[in-house]
């Protein structure tokens, strides 16, 4: 048995082994085509998905640029079923909190990241990310292509022109965007073997710890 002492530091060495974040979804490299305009009631948004795991949302970054300064906002959503069947079917359906920005707005195409806050992401979900801009116009970059990468690259995308109302979706040169997530943490059992803390050891690369067995 692992001596009581060590569960800590070997809780605290998996769980900093295991916390890596993950890239969700990520297009950004790939070509872009053009960009779609925010403003007023003019809404953008994108979706993606979370694979077989539970996260919290780390951060998104969006390709993006600013035509005239004023306030942009980024929240999540929930999917929802689409009231029409011309279009994708899915659209943004409860809003389930907002990011934070930086601020700070290229006048050129450039990258912006967004703080995830920590929000919840449950497991095999499809989220969508809405973009607006009460105030001021923005841009933000779509592909060329449906290329991407990560186990929730979801090439899905809407425009909806009355304030989020109603959407036009599609999954056809979806916007530039990365998605990262951290793993979402449990409560870690109690250790009952001392091969436990090895595992921890190796997987964060500590060396020169000598266990002593009772």
């Amino acid at each position: 048995m692992l001596p009581k002492k060590l569960w800590p530091l070997a809780a605290a060495l998996i769980f900093t082994a295991c916390s890596q974040a993950a890239t969700l979804s990520d297009n950004l490299s790939a070509p872009t085509y053009y960009t779609e305009l925010i403003n007023g009631s003019t809404f953008i948004t994108a979706g993606f998905q979370t694979g077989n795991s539970s996260y919290t949302l780390s951060s998104v970054t969006a390709l993006m640029q600013q035509d005239t300064p004023g306030t942009l906002n980024l929240s999540l959503y929930s999917n929802a079923t689409q009231p029409t069947a011309y279009d994708l079917g899915y659209q943004p359906g409860t809003l389930l909190g907002t990011l934070t920005s930086s601020g700070a707005y290229p006048g050129t195409l450039g990258q912006i990241t967004f703080d995830g806050n920590n929000l919840p992401l449950s497991p095999d979900t499809t989220y969508w990310l809405v973009i607006s801009s009460p105030t001021g116009a923005y841009e933000w970059a779509y592909a060329a292509d449906n290329s991407g990468s990560g186990v929730g690259f979801y090439p899905s995308w809407g425009t909806s022109t009355d304030a989020g109302t109603s959407w036009y979706t599609s999954d056809l040169q979806p916007m530039q965007m990365s998605v990262t997530a951290d793993p979402a943490t449990s409560s870690t059992p109690e250790p009952g073997v001392s091969s436990l803390l090895l595992i921890g050891l190796a997987l964060c690369g500590v060396k020169g710890l000598t266990l002593r067995h009772r």
